[in-house]
């Protein structure tokens, strides 16, 4: 049986359910049609949907008709949710474009038309609400032609079965007996002059239909099929879904004009103008991924990742090659537990999925949505310019991470994400109907009614001057050192440097997001290195330290790198430049870039010039303007503080604009400075932020010089301040040699007094130690378990399991290398706990400190008991606050996580070459 799916695609207010039930009732497969209106239809079966008579989410249905089997795909209409739209188009066959008589050809109609080009996917177009329209067919048609130039969009109310031959090859037909076209017409029913127009005018959708008409005088139903699957016929249906007007013909036509889709079919004819092209041909790639333990290949896409009524995870999907069998590994680690095929708001249990069948199954949180099998590294989306932080008043909403991450893989294009240094939800801003269906699912699943916050711009985030970083990584069978500068793209670049990323701007257009990465040939790197540096950092998306905007107009040198060829990898290097980065980004200073969009706005010509009015008085720029017809299409650009209040205008008015992101122009210094204060109020670190910390240390201690005011030129001579002005642009800054001697003298003293205390204090650490005694290791538990992204993801969805998968790690390790390990967990924010301890196993304690003691006091206070009981003691930690608590010198030593990890891996690999011997 071949299987088919079907996709309504539409605007809001359309038709799209009541024609889904139309057809599934004209196919028998219900016997009493539902309505949108009275809330009892058999799509839009959730409670939101109902309230407000829209789909929201893409369902299904599924009827057969002969030996086809039709999977019907209803697909949300409101472009708020215009997302789960387009991932259902990767799993259609054909879609079925729906228009009203009476609204015509509007932006979202074209949007969808757009959509369907790019992904190659077949049309069929169907004219509803036919009973309230007073006009003329032909009206609409010459609307459709006009809307959409260059498609060959053909009424098929005259199709019929019969007026087409059996599917024989011309070859076969022309030597039936003696072959004449004349007395070989004779063989089929008569046909009228409307018929015989109508078959003309599908010959001439190609040459090939052309050539075979010419031949037999007329078509194989095979040859339309062909024309329709190449996007070369668009067949055209009016009719009412409410008054089931229309509807048989329609039925008729599709079972008879459709087939299932071969997955190769759909990467040859995807997009003409090569944008679909692209799309399909990644995607096809994607399809071809080998599958799991050489089973027989399997391939399809997730289009939707939602949760059933036991609250387990479910994936919907099409599989496009291979079958899938009840309790199979489909993908590694996976189980089918139960399949199932959706028939709107129940299901039915299935043992065996076919290809070209839609299906939905419960699956783990390691399953997400996309191409299976997947490749690593499926790309992000670019995130939005606009941003809404969610809250729950009075409470911690840090404490539902698990219900906003599942949240977040539900709904990926509201890029829903937790900014754990801040310790807040952000998401991309969203309409109502979204904000209102967030607030609905979040309620549910929480029993917390969230809050919005305002949007807030996204600014682009850049270092505002020269600075250096500096990192060593180094541990057991690891070492790596590396030199790097970090700039603003306008420096000028150095000599004998190879470029990885460099996106030319001209300095009109502004900057876009990003910047480059050069090497030194100085720092000898290896070529292998480079490659895979080069490919890694193109993907890479850099977020600035203040907002977590994107980091751009920037320029990475690395000047030097110290390496040995038995102890470096290419992941010391990742890991050394990371910190190197991080160093030079603090010292760098901050400078923010203001988004700016450009815009695209179709008016009337007697509200254009109020159009202009309110780009001027919102600092926009006008740059072109166009006459379309009775229309005026405006283009320019609007700076991102000013787009809100402009679409809000634009909206009232009832005036359809287009915008995206154009380019991220320069701020002064003084708006910088508001944007600063505004969003991060008194807080102590913004100066730091903005000048650098080395800088922002001497305004604290006002050593940093005040701009002196330029001294007006008289034209009769040249003053002293000015000469000294001249002096110090030619020769640098005055300095005091005798001063400099003196104080350089100071600092040697001190240098000698403060090693000589240091000296002093490891010896009395090393008469202090006693040799039989065990070392020590304390571990920041949440820090650790946070440093690594598995570990990480594991910890965001179940907590217990990432806290067990840490204590696995270190007991593995204790009992390795003998050492007494401590396991420190924060539960200072538990009411009335007094902490506890526990021992797990000969080498390793598990603590969780009391309410008001951070894990970071108790690590400081048990490393400095343990060293001056003359204990070896090592830190496993990456939080700054405890790096500075200088340990040097106290026999304590500290491994950051990173470097932790890298030691842990080590062990496992001793442990297996153990095993191996």
């Amino acid at each position: 049986m071949e299987n088919i799916v079907i996709g309504l695609l539409a605007h809001v207010d359309r038709g799209k359910t009541s024609l889904s039930e139309s057809l599934l009732f004209e196919s028998g497969q219900i016997s009493k049609k539902g309505r949108v209106d009275h809330g009892d239809s058999h799509l839009d079966h959730d409670e939101l949907e109902r309230k407000k008579g829209i789909t929201i989410y893409a369902k299904s249905v599924y009827f057969s008709r002969g030996n086809k089997r039709f999977f019907l795909l209803d697909t949300p209409g409101h472009r708020e949710f215009s997302g789960e739209m387009e991932r259902a188009l990767q799993v259609l066959d054909y879609g079925i474009l729906l228009l009203d008589a009476k609204e015509g050809i509007g932006k979202r109609e074209k949007e969808l038309w757009t959509l369907a080009k790019e992904a190659g996917l077949p049309l069929f177009l169907f004219v509803n609400k036919m009973d309230l329209f007073q006009g003329d067919k032909e009206e609409i048609l010459e609307d459709l032609k006009r809307n959409f130039p260059g498609e060959n969009i053909l009424d098929f109310h005259l199709f019929q079965r019969d007026l087409f031959q059996d599917d024989l090859s011309r070859g076969e037909l022309c030597q039936k007996g003696s072959f004449q076209k004349d007395s070989f017409q004779n063989d089929f029913p008569e046909k009228n002059p409307a018929q015989c127009d109508f078959l003309e005018s599908i010959a001439l959708s190609d040459l090939e239909s052309t050539e075979e008409y010419l031949e037999t005088g007329s078509l194989r139903l095979s040859t339309v099929v062909e024309s329709i699957e190449k996007r070369q016929l668009m067949p055209l249906f009016f009719g009412s879904a409410l008054q089931q007007e229309g509807i048989g013909a329609f039925l008729e036509a599709l079972s008879a004009l459709t087939v299932m889709r071969k997955a190769e079919k759909r990467k040859e004819e995807a997009g003409e103008d090569g944008t679909g092209r692209e799309r399909e041909e990644k995607n096809e790639e994607k399809r071809e991924v080998k599958p799991v333990r050489d089973k027989p290949e399997k391939a399809g896409f997730i289009y939707k990742i939602t949760h059933d009524e036991k609250g387990r995870r479910i994936a919907k999907g099409r599989l496009f090659k291979g079958s899938l069998a009840l309790r199979e590994e489909w993908l590694e680690g996976e189980k089918l537990t139960e399949l199932r095929m959706e028939q709107g708001e129940r299901y039915d249990e299935i043992f065996l999925v076919e290809p070209g069948m839609l299906f939905s199954c419960p699956v783990s949180e390691k399953v997400n949505q996309g191409y299976f099998p997947e490749e690593a590294g499926n790309k992000a989306e670019e995130n939005g310019f606009f941003r809404l932080k969610l809250t729950i008043g009075g409470d911690d909403i840090l404490r539902y991470a698990r219900e906003i991450s599942a949240i977040a893989k539900e709904f990926p294009e509201w890029k829903l994400h937790i900014d754990e240094e801040s310790r807040t939800v952000l998401l991309n801003s969203l309409g109502n109907l979204q904000r209102e269906l967030m607030k609905n699912i979040f309620q549910k699943r929480t029993g917390k009614e969230p809050e919005f916050s305002a949007p807030e711009l996204v600014y682009g985030e850049g270092p505002r001057k020269e600075a250096y970083g500096r990192a060593v990584i180094e541990s057991p069978g690891h070492y790596f050192g590396i030199f790097i500068r970090l700039s603003p793209l306008s420096y000028t670049l150095s000599e004998n440097e190879e470029i990885l990323q460099k996106e030319e701007i001209p300095k009109s257009e502004g900057r876009k997001a990003g910047g480059l990465l050069s090497i030194s040939e100085k720092s000898s790197l290896k070529k292998d290195w480079i490659s895979l540096l080069q490919n890694e950092w193109k993907d890479l998306d850099l977020r600035g330290p203040a907002f977590s905007g994107p980091f751009t107009d920037y320029r990475i040198e690395i000047l030097e790198a110290e390496w040995t060829e038995s102890r470096s990898y290419y992941m010391d290097l990742k890991g050394a430049l990371w910190e190197a980065l991080n160093m030079a980004k603090n010292n760098a200073g901050l400078r923010l870039y203001s988004p700016v969009f450009s815009y695209a706005i179709r008016t009337e010509q007697d509200t254009t010039g109020q159009v202009l009015q309110e780009i001027e008085r919102l600092s926009g720029k006008q740059e072109e303007l166009f006459m379309e017809e009775e229309k005026v299409l405006l283009k320019g650009k609007m700076p991102g503080e000013s787009l809100p209040e402009f679409l809000e205008i634009l909206q009232r008015r009832g005036i359809d604009a287009d915008y995206h992101f154009s380019h991220f122009a320069e701020m002064e210094e003084e708006k910088e400075r508001e944007v600063f204060i505004e969003r991060m109020g008194d807080a102590e670190d913004w100066e730091a932020l903005f000048y650098g910390r080395e800088e922002a240390e001497w305004i604290e201690k006002g050593l940093l010089p005040k701009k002196k005011e330029k001294k007006e030129k008289t034209g009769e001579f040249i003053s002293d301040i000015e000469l000294e002005e001249i002096f110090l642009k030619t020769f640098g800054p005055i300095r005091n040699r005798g001063q400099e001697a003196l104080l350089s003298e100071q600092k040697l003293v001190l240098s000698k007094e403060k090693e000589e205390k240091q000296r002093e204090a490891r010896a009395q650490y090393e008469r202090k130690w006693s040799p039989g005694k065990k070392e020590i290791l304390l571990v920041d538990g949440y820090n650790f378990m946070f440093a690594k992204n598995d570990l990480k993801e594991l910890a965001t969805e179940d907590l217990m399991a990432g806290r067990e998968k840490v204590v696995q790690l270190l007991s593995e390790y204790a009992v390795f290398y003998d050492k007494e390990v401590y396991l420190i967990f924060d539960a200072y924010h538990v009411k009335g706990n007094q902490g506890s301890r526990k021992q797990l196993g000969k080498n390793l304690e598990l603590i969780f400190t009391k309410e008001g003691e951070s894990a970071d006091f108790t690590l400081t206070k048990l490393a400095k008991d343990f060293s001056e009981k003359g204990r070896r003691v090592s830190v496993v930690t990456s939080d700054q606050a405890v790096q500075v608590q200088a340990f040097s010198g106290k026999g304590v030593s500290r491994y950051s996580s990173r470097e932790f990890f890298v030691i842990l891996e080590d062990m496992r690999k001793q442990i297996l070459e153990m095993d191996l011997s």
